[in-house]
C-alpha cells in the first residue's frame, strides 16, 4: 500500500497554471487593489514565486504597513464621527474570495489535462492542493483523498470556503516589531496565522493505518517540503516509522532542497528520483 503526498508541483506538471505567479496575476486582473495592497503589505511575496514561497512571505509582512493599519484602525475606534475601518482585516477577507475564484477559473481546465502517472484506486492520497484531478483525470475514490488544504466540490464560487494557507511561523517570530499585545495585535496574528488541519490529518492516517497490513510506502510528488509543513510531515513519520520514502525532485536545485528536508525531518530510508 502507498501513501502520496501531493503538492503543487504535481498540478503544475500536468499543465495547470498553479503558481502563486498566476494568482497574482489574475488578483492583477480582477482585483487589481487588492493586487497593490498585497505588495505593500508583504515586501517578501514575489510573483515568480510556488506557494510555499507566497506563505512564507505572509509571515514577514511590512512592519510600517502593520502600523499604519493598526493606527487607522484605534483612530476610527476613538472617534465616534468616523466609521470603524478593519482594512487589514479586509485585505484577508478579499483574499480568500479571489483565491476562491481562481480556484474554480483553473479547475475548468481540468477537461483537457493528461494522465501523467499510473495511480492505483487502492493506495492513499494526501494533496495540498485546491483542485481534483485526483478525482476527475484518474477517477480515484474521494474515500481515499484528503485536501488537507480545502476543496471546492463544485463549479460554483463558494466565497465561504475556508481554503488554507497563509504563514506557519511562531506568532512571536513573525510580529516582534509589534509592540502592543492588545486584542487587535492578536487579531492580526490570527489572521495571518496558518490553521493546521491536525485532527483531519489524524483521522485520514488512523484508517490507512488500519488497513495497512504491510510496511507503507509514501511517495512525495510535486511538494516542496518547505518547512511551513514539517507538522503535517513529522506526524506522518512518527506515524509510519518504518516507511520507506520515495521523493520526487524537480531540478538540482529542488533536490538540495529536499536533501535539507529530508535531514531536517530526518528521514532515514529514502530514495530520491528525478521528475
Amino acid at each position: 500500500m502507498k501513501l502520496y503526498i501531493i503538492g503543487n508541483g504535481f498540478d503544475l506538471e500536468h499543465g495547470l497554471p498553479a503558481r502563486y505567479s498566476d494568482f497574482a496575476s489574475f488578483c492583477k486582473t480582477n482585483a487589481p487593489n487588492l493586487f497593490e495592497l498585497i505588495n505593500k503589505t508583504f515586501p517578501n511575496i514575489t510573483t515568480d514565486s510556488l506557494w510555499s514561497n507566497f506563505e512564507e512571505g505572509l509571515g514577514v509582512p511590512n512592519p510600517q504597513k502593520m502600523k499604519e493599519f493598526y493606527n487607522d484602525y484605534t483612530t476610527s475606534l476613538n472617534d465616534i464621527n468616523k466609521p470603524k475601518k478593519d482594512e487589514f482585516l479586509n485585505l484577508f477577507k478579499s483574499l480568500q474570495y479571489e483565491l476562491g475564484k481562481w480556484i474554480i477559473s483553473i479547475r475548468q481546465l481540468k477537461y483537457y489535462l493528461p494522465k501523467r502517472y499510473n495511480l492505483d484506486k487502492n493506495d492513499y492520497y494526501l494533496t495540498f492542493n485546491y483542485t481534483d484531478i485526483l478525482e476527475f483525470i484518474y477517477q480515484l475514490p474521494k474515500s481515499k483523498i484528503k485536501h488537507i488544504h480545502g476543496f471546492a466540490e463544485n463549479e460554483d464560487l463558494d466565497t465561504s470556503r475556508d481554503y488554507i494557507f497563509w504563514h506557519g511561523q511562531d506568532e512571536e517570530e513573525s510580529y516582534e516589531h509589534i509592540d502592543s499585545y492588545d486584542y487587535l495585535s492578536k487579531d492580526f496574528k490570527n489572521s495571518l496565522a496558518k490553521k493546521y488541519n491536525i485532527e483531519s490529518l489524524v483521522e485520514f492516517l488512523n484508517e490507512i493505518q488500519f488497513k495497512n497490513n504491510v510496511n507503507l510506502d509514501i511517495i512525495v510528488l510535486g511538494h516542496s517540503m518547505n518547512p511551513i509543513d514539517d507538522k503535517y510531515f513529522r506526524i506522518i513519520i512518527d506515524r509510519f516509522s518504518t516507511a520507506k520514502w520515495h521523493i520526487f525532485y524537480f531540478d538540482n536545485k529542488d533536490c538540495l532542497s529536499k536533501m535539507d528536508s529530508i535531514m531536517r525531518l530526518r528521514i532515514n530510508d529514502f530514495e530520491l528520483y528525478k521528475s
